[in-house]
């Protein structure tokens, strides 16, 4: 048996819509924390967004339909998980150029930031695989 969930009309929705009492429970102690107890703006809340369909979720986790402020974010955390210095370096130097001035940053130049990092991290993730397969028998 399929643990994918289909609607009446036949889109497959998403995997996360089972768990979306805990999910909303979460979202209200993270915004009752956050906002109103440590009085940031409710815009700084993290919130785990709850999509309907599949095809929801891809086109709002797609970087191209982000907003510049969205994709600032997005960079920032996926350079934290480049464990390469001499990768990191560069890549964090032009963001950090870009959020210098982020009004002249045009999305673009983001979006292509973005995918050089997310390439990086996949190129980490195939080095790693190797070195495991590489590891020599203890036999």
């Amino acid at each position: 048996m399929s643990d994918v969930l289909t609607s009446l009309d036949g889109p497959e929705l998403d995997s996360d819509l089972k768990n979306y009492e805990e999910i909303l429970r979460s979202n209200r102690r993270n915004l009752l924390h956050t906002h109103f107890i440590d009085g940031k703006k409710r815009a700084d809340t993290q919130l785990q967004v709850l999509y309907v369909t599949t095809e929801d979720k891809a086109l709002a986790e797609d970087i191209r339909n982000a907003t510049k402020d969205e994709i600032f974010r997005r960079i920032a955390e996926k350079l934290l998980l480049l464990t390469d210095e001499e990768t990191r370096e560069p890549l964090s130097s032009r963001f950090g150029v870009l959020k210098a001035q982020p009004r002249k940053a045009n999305k673009e130049t983001l979006v292509l930031l973005y995918n050089e990092i997310v390439e990086e991290l996949q190129n980490q993730e195939t080095q790693k695989e190797v070195c495991i397969l590489d590891m020599p028998d203890d036999d």
